[in-house]
């Protein structure tokens, strides 16, 4: 339903231009990540929740959690070069050359033509 309505939103304001499509195959991209991050948090806090109603998980499963706490911030010290890598690639991933896009951007902004047109990148 919800990547329906994105299509729907996304095919209505399409107009065939690349600079469109690219700008539509993001948005397209990052709401299917988005739902389907949504719906792995779901399925994960109904499990973790069905499980704690047992009292020997509801034990097993306090020390877990403060376990993974502290692996957690252990890990994302170690992991920020990555994972800051990892977005970056994410976003550069759906643009097909980005000196045509930043010319692209470059001129939507009338503004910007004049003096030091065209852009050296």
């Amino acid at each position: 339903m919800f990547q329906d309505l994105i299509n729907d939103t996304v095919s209505h304001y399409s107009d065939g231009q690349w600079q469109t499509s690219v700008i539509i195959s993001t948005v397209i991209l990052f709401s299917s990540l988005l739902l389907h991050m949504i719906i792995f948090i779901v399925v994960l806090n109904a499990v973790a929740i069905a499980l704690m109603t047992f009292e020997p998980i509801r034990r097993i499963g306090v020390s877990l959690f403060a376990s993974a706490g502290v692996a957690g911030i252990i890990l994302g010290f170690a992991a920020q070069k990555l994972i800051g890598n990892v977005l970056w690639l994410v976003f550069r991933l759906p643009s097909p050359n980005p000196l045509e896009l930043k010319m692209w951007w470059w001129l939507k902004n009338p503004s910007r033509i004049g003096p030091g047109f065209p852009p050296t990148f």
